[in-house]
């Protein structure tokens, strides 16, 4: 874990790969797992883990399964959940990623993938679900890929339509960086934050982007405004409610 800055002076623990701790088929041990990264979180002033990964390992030539639980669904999310739940155990919060179907290595930033449903319900989605409704992570990470030719960023019926409306999340969607390709569409499509956000499409409030796009943002997201009100005075306080620093000191060399 990096912390607030990249250097070897202050360095982190080292566990096992999400494999071999998906390996073990022990919740209880993922679950530790996870407190410990949350007190490592907590140590090092970080607020939110970009993880879990739980995604399905479909091809061995992924070269991001080992961040990755397994290629199987209940697995992946038994595990998954209860790291998540250690992890929010210490007052830090978890991103589960990469919604949805982000498992191919090939042409990774642009694929599409085409995904019936049931399979996309039973497979894909699944662990998103249980690590969403069961274990209430805080954060949901948009991926780079498309999904029936909608990129997750822009995709309303996945992010608004099951996310928020059918699983009732009512935490924050990040892309993931540079994964935001518009702001009218991602906005209206469910995104919350755009990553990294000093070269996100989100345009200033003073311009004349921004006075395009919020009057429909307005009137189609009305719900989910009162919904982020609601998350930002219950999410957005955790460093002054657990008395964490907002900015922890690290050494510089």
């Amino acid at each position: 874990m990096r912390g607030t800055a990249w250097t070897a002076g202050n360095p982190s623990i080292a566990l096992p790969s999400p494999t071999a701790l998906a390996a073990t088929w022990d919740t209880t041990l993922a679950r530790t797992a996870g407190q410990l990264l949350g007190q490592e979180a907590r140590r090092k002033g970080v607020h939110l883990l970009l993880a879990p990964t739980v995604t399905m390992q479909r091809s061995p030539l992924g070269g991001r399964h080992f961040e990755t639980y397994s290629e199987d669904p209940l697995l992946t999310a038994e595990i998954g959940a209860a790291y998540v739940t250690g992890v929010q155990d210490q007052g830090v919060g978890a991103t589960v990623k990469h919604f949805v179907a982000n498992d191919s290595e090939t042409e990774r930033f642009t694929v599409d993938a085409r995904v019936d449903e049931r399979a996309l319900r039973e497979v894909y989605l699944a662990p998103f679900e249980t690590n969403v409704k069961r274990a209430g992570a805080w954060a949901v990470m948009a991926a780079y890929n498309s999904v029936n030719s909608t990129t997750m960023t822009e995709n309303g019926p996945l992010q608004n339509g099951v996310l928020k409306g059918e699983w009732g999340f009512d935490g924050v969607i990040v892309s993931d960086w540079f994964a935001a390709r518009s702001t009218v569409a991602a906005v209206l499509g469910g995104l919350d934050v755009a990553m990294p956000g000093m070269n996100s499409p989100s345009p200033s409030p003073r311009s004349s982007g921004y006075r395009s796009v919020w009057p429909p943002v307005a009137r189609s997201r009305s719900r989910w405004s009162s919904g982020s009100r609601r998350w930002t005075t219950r999410r957005c306080s955790w460093p002054s409610r657990l008395g964490m620093p907002s900015l922890v000191p690290q050494p510089t060399s």
